[in-house]
């Protein structure tokens, strides 16, 4: 789209940059093989890759995309690790595979890693996944991430006789969490527990930020409970004011000496802003900016002449592996996607039509990061919001929660059904 002058509007510049970084990020792809070539090898980072081409496509219809998207979940389907918390990454790209196409092979994977990543919770310290069959640890990481996949599967999986215990996991997850002292004082996630149960005082990693923020925001959907939102606005203040350069550039603790793994985390935490900034509009002017002017910076001072991206946002760009430009990839979705919803805001007015009003992305279809947009399946269509066409009955046993947590779980829904719409108000005065 050009405006009268000949230069691109806000929309069309975003998504002309986020096709740019998304080029250079397939050049990590082998399709003949579906691999993905990152500095982790194949244990988790191609999971991020993979939601990275999942977005896009939802929002474009690429038939390129959705090619890449079917080639990369023939090759990375039925991988399970020693380690938890890379199930949780494979567990959540697969729900975002759904919701951008409808199909139940996603769904059905899905299902299957949450089903084994249950069995990873016992009763030392009150509860948690472990980080990995070793039971050395229990961190925030594969618990932040299984607490995302619950609340996603609830509100995905409709047609699973299991949806309910989805969503007591979703329940026990979090009060878990927040009984854990994890969250710390500051608002800022910590990387785990110690062998005393307690706040180990772990380095706050961005992408712990980011995906608790991702985790309260699906919880507030879930739950109806509005403190969810308010729980993810103090984690979003605290880290865009603590986790960043003098200039308010994001910068990954340790950065810029990242080694393979935090190569991708900053674009964990920027994909987790966007969410809060969907679900609550009106209280999320402070981060709409900090995601544009960390873009901007990063387009000026951190990109290379092939479009490539390193570690650090305000360049030089260095170094560009599939981790960095994954993160890359990452914040430029997350603009363009703003960029569209609010160019949509902006032609409704235009034409007269009425907002719903403040936090009406987080109830309304069409403007969801996760592409849930009505019945159907696939981009502009439905995304996974129509009934689960899997395995349903016939799926593997989830490991239900205790029967005193799901006793009231009926009413509980009806209950959230009622104040899901409240999310967006709250996160609001939180933010205010």
């Amino acid at each position: 789209m050009r405006t009268g002058g000949g230069d691109l509007d806000a929309a069309g510049l975003a998504a002309e940059r986020e096709g740019v970084v998304l080029g250079r990020l397939l050049t990590f792809f082998t399709a003949r093989s579906g691999k993905w070539s990152t500095p982790t090898g194949e244990a988790w980072q191609p999971a991020l890759a993979i939601e990275v081409v999942a977005g896009r496509y939802c929002r474009t219809g690429d038939r390129v995309l959705r090619d890449v998207l079917e080639r990369s979940f023939a090759r990375y389907r039925a991988r399970r690790s020693r380690f938890y918390d890379d199930d949780g990454w494979y567990l959540n790209a697969w729900l975002c595979g759904y919701a951008a196409t409808g199909e139940p092979q996603y769904l059905d994977e899905a299902r299957s890693l949450f089903v084994e990543m249950s069995g990873a919770w016992d009763g030392t310290c009150g509860g948690g996944l472990w980080w990995s069959t070793g039971h050395s640890y229990k961190n925030a990481i594969t618990n932040g991430l299984f607490l995302l996949a619950a609340a996603r599967l609830h509100r995905l999986a409709t047609g699973h006789c299991s949806r309910r215990d989805f969503r007591g996991w979703a329940a026990r997850v979090w009060r878990w969490i927040e009984a854990s002292g994890m969250i710390n004082r500051d608002d800022l996630v910590n990387d785990g527990l110690d062998g005393a149960c307690v706040n180990n005082g772990g380095v706050t990693w961005t992408y712990n930020q980011g995906v608790m923020i991702s985790a309260l925001v699906e919880l507030c959907r879930t739950a109806g409970e509005p403190g969810h939102l308010v729980r993810a606005h103090r984690i979003a203040r605290a880290a865009i004011t603590t986790l960043v350069y003098p200039d308010g550039t994001l910068r990954e603790p340790g950065e810029p000496d990242s080694n393979g793994d935090a190569q991708v985390f900053k674009g964990v935490f920027v994909r987790g802003l966007a969410e809060l900034c969907h679900a609550d509009p009106a209280g999320a002017v402070a981060y709409r900016r900090f995601l544009r002017a960390n873009a901007a910076t990063a387009w000026q001072a951190g990109r290379d002449r092939a479009g490539g991206f390193g570690v650090s946002w305000r360049g030089p760009a260095g170094r560009v592996t599939a981790a960095t430009q994954t993160a890359a990839a990452l914040l430029f979705g997350a603009v363009a996607g703003l960029e569209e919803i609010e160019a949509g805001r902006a032609g409704a007015k235009a034409a007269g039509v009425r907002s719903a009003g403040v936090g009406s992305d987080f109830a309304s279809p069409g403007q969801n990061p996760l592409c849930d947009r009505g019945p159907g399946g696939g981009p502009g269509t439905g995304g996974g919001m129509g009934p689960s066409r899997g395995r349903g009955e016939g799926g593997p046993e989830l490991m239900p929660v205790e029967v005193g947590e799901q006793a009231d779980d009926d009413q509980d829904e009806r209950r959230a059904e009622g104040r899901s719409g409240q999310c967006g108000q709250a996160g609001r005065h939180a933010a205010g």
